[in-house]
């Protein structure tokens, strides 16, 4: 019988228009998670904030507009 897997759940933080962090390696079965946080009250209103992909295997993936503290996961099927 072989060990059961709980996959690595890894965050990236959509902070200033940037990502945090802005380069990722996961293993297989890994979980994503982006998440938007800003810092000052003028960022909270004016951050929107689509996480989409663009090429296979999720593409047309993406998720619903996040505004402040909202967050989109995704499970990657394959490391990269």
């Amino acid at each position: 019988m072989q060990p059961s897997f709980e996959p690595r759940t890894y965050q990236i933080l959509i902070k200033d228009n940037k990502f945090e962090p802005d380069n990722l390696k996961i293993e297989k079965g890994s979980i994503v998670e982006w998440r938007v946080s800003s810092c000052s009250k003028e960022e909270i209103s004016s951050q929107r904030h689509v996480v989409a992909f663009d090429s296979a295997p999720l593409a047309m993936t993406e998720s619903n507009l996040l505004k402040q503290n909202d967050s989109f996961k995704v499970r990657f099927l394959e490391p990269g």
